[in-house]
């Protein structure tokens, strides 16, 4: 993580503000305005690479604390798996995985495939992450065959936001029925809100996969709907000095729901 945000760091410098009307460059103003109003697009450089340097640690932290609080690994995969992350930007599904099984002495062995449809993201980790993200359109397809686990990481709020998520649903829930294999197991990653597909993609990928359990962060006023707690909040990666902001300390406001194929 420490190289992916000081790369992140070197690169910004280097970015002009891609808007032309004049305003003034806050990449902080975008990503605000992209998450709660409009199109939420990941197209500017400059903009990602704040968006790894202020949101990437508490990302990697989340899904580490969530593999503890789950123990996925532990109850379910003991050697090889093979992981399927959806919109996978920076990879800090890969990163979190990585770091807990070094700290936690698995044997487990991962083969991650990563697809994201933004080229950008290969500026960011070039020379530290190879081969992620895999550059594709998921919305024109992808398969489940073969995939031990899939992340879905604040990838689906984003397909709502864009008018897109009904299209990506058909593909999904037709691979959930007809190619994903029995005891791989969907992570789903995102916002704790129902306004921003956390319902929805319950309510539909419910009906083809058993839920294994949902987990929340009690943080904000957090819904939890007897949700498990995942108890701990603090930020798991180490920081570089001389970065332009300081990342966030702890996790976001996340819920992660665990579904497994039965059969």
């Amino acid at each position: 993580m420490i190289k992916l945000l000081t790369n992140c760091n070197n690169i910004q410098k280097s970015q002009a503000c891609c808007h032309t009307d004049g305003r003034i460059c806050c990449c902080y103003n975008c990503l605000r305005d992209g998450f709660y109003a409009g199109i939420d697009s990941y197209s500017c450089l400059k903009k990602l690479c704040y968006y790894v340097m202020n949101y990437g640690p508490a990302y990697v932290s989340e899904i580490y604390h969530f593999l503890g609080a789950s123990r996925l690994l532990e109850n379910n995969f003991h050697n090889s798996i093979n992981v399927l992350s959806l919109g996978c930007g920076f990879g800090p599904d890969f990163i979190a995985l990585q770091k807990y099984i070094y700290d936690n002495n698995l044997s487990t062995d991962v083969k991650y495939f990563g697809y994201d449809q933004e080229q950008n993201w290969l500026n960011i980790t070039h020379g530290i992450i190879n081969n992620l993200p895999i550059i594709a359109n998921i919305l024109n397809g992808f398969t489940l065959k073969n995939r031990n686990i899939i992340f879905l990481n604040k990838f689906f709020s984003t397909l709502l936001k864009n008018g897109t998520a009904r299209k990506f649903l058909d593909k999904f829930i037709p691979e959930i029925k007809n190619v994903m294999s029995a005891g791989s197991v969907i992570v789903f990653n995102d916002v704790n809100h129902y306004k921003l597909g956390r319902d929805v993609f319950d309510s539909e990928v419910g009906k083809v996969a058993a839920i294994e359990g949902k987990y929340f962060f009690n943080i904000e006023s957090a819904y939890s709907n007897n949700f498990t707690e995942i108890p701990w909040i603090q930020n798991i990666c180490n920081i570089p000095d001389g970065l332009p902001i300081s990342p966030k300390n702890s996790v976001t406001k996340s819920v992660f729901y665990v579904y497994k194929k039965i059969s």
